[in-house]
């Protein structure tokens, strides 16, 4: 299945801040929720150096969809 599905509710977002072409979740960044239990869609992470970084995003929604979204970027 894709995501999202119609009428689906997003229930799980994880964040790989070193993404290689095979998904893994960085530690911490798994199953990621807010103070409330609320799933995050915004992540706070500090890279360790500067440079061109890859990373990725999974979205699970709870029809069984998924998604991954990946994207480069540039650190200061």
């Amino acid at each position: 299945m894709g995501y999202p599905d119609a009428g689906a509710k997003t229930i799980n977002v994880q964040w790989d801040f070193d993404y290689g072409k095979r998904f893994s979740s960085t530690p911490g960044y798994s199953f990621v929720r807010g103070s409330k239990k609320e799933v995050a869609l915004v992540a706070q992470y500090e890279f360790p150096a500067s440079g061109t970084k890859r990373i990725a995003c999974k979205v699970q929604d709870d029809m069984g969809g998924e998604g991954l979204w990946t994207a480069e970027i540039e650190v200061k």
